[in-house]
């Protein structure tokens, strides 16, 4: 019997696919191959862009295992996730996603975002310190990881939202991850918001009628991060990707337990 990999498709994916899940036999060695492999099966519908496609290999992503490069084998669980690219909007996980990098305010702390919270119980929120998000990409990967470890059930923490902080904070420790990663008064944050479409709207009309604007993309000190983190420029240079520092770290959150 020829092996196979089953792939779960999430997201646009399986609209694209016309399913939940598609099989590819015999197994592919490496998800470059995969890749290939799947635009086949699209046919005129496809290629697939690497690009605008995550592929999760047992909860990771294959990028901080060298990308095209990254082995998979009929054992593995792989999952395919477009990105869909548009300003602070998009999906991740088969979830909607709004991100908004908002400068600090001595009125914007945690009771600001408790309030969130409450206001918009179907939504996941949480706040992250600007200095801690390197970008987009980074983000997407950090919240990938985390909703993969709660769909395993082999979270640090017992919410999704704690989740989040952990992983971009590097630590195992909540108090320790709330104190040097959560929101303050008068720091700049990045929040993040998954659930509805419907419910980030009213979510994204709430900040604006709070004053809450997008800052825009920028992005903290890489040289700040690799310090702070101790990530050497020769673990950065072992990663093969076009984003070695975004995928240094979050490898060194997916090695967390």
């Amino acid at each position: 019997m020829k092996s196979e990999v089953r792939v779960r498709l999430l997201g646009g994916a399986g609209a694209l696919f016309g399913s939940g899940s598609t099989s590819v036999s015999p197994a592919p060695a490496t998800v470059g191959e995969l890749l290939e492999r799947l635009s086949e099966e699209l046919g005129d519908r496809g290629p697939l862009d690497p690009s605008s496609v995550l592929v999760a290999v047992n909860g990771a992503d294959s990028s901080v295992r060298g990308g095209a490069a990254c082995p998979i084998s009929a054992r593995d669980d792989v999952a395919l996730i477009p990105v869909v690219h548009g300003g602070s909007r998009s999906s991740v996980g088969g979830r909607r996603l709004l991100a908004v990098r908002a400068r600090g305010r001595a009125d914007l702390g945690f009771e600001f975002l408790d309030r969130l919270r409450r206001a918009h119980p179907r939504l996941r929120v949480q706040a992250v310190r600007s200095e801690l998000v390197l970008g987009a990409g980074h983000a997407r990967k950090i919240l990938l990881l985390a909703l993969e470890c709660e769909r395993r059930g082999v979270m640090i923490s017992e919410k999704l939202e704690t989740e989040i902080l952990l992983r971009f904070a590097l630590t195992t420790q909540i108090s320790r991850a709330v104190r040097e990663a959560g929101i303050l008064p008068g720091r700049g944050f990045v929040l993040l918001a998954l659930g509805p479409a419907r419910d980030l709207d009213k979510l994204a009309r709430d900040l604006r009628a709070a004053g809450v604007s997008d800052a825009g993309s920028a992005r903290p000190s890489g040289a700040l991060l690799r310090r702070r983190f101790s990530i050497t420029r020769r673990h950065t240079g072992a990663a093969a990707s076009a984003a070695p520092l975004e995928d240094s770290l979050a490898e060194l959150s997916a090695v967390l337990s």
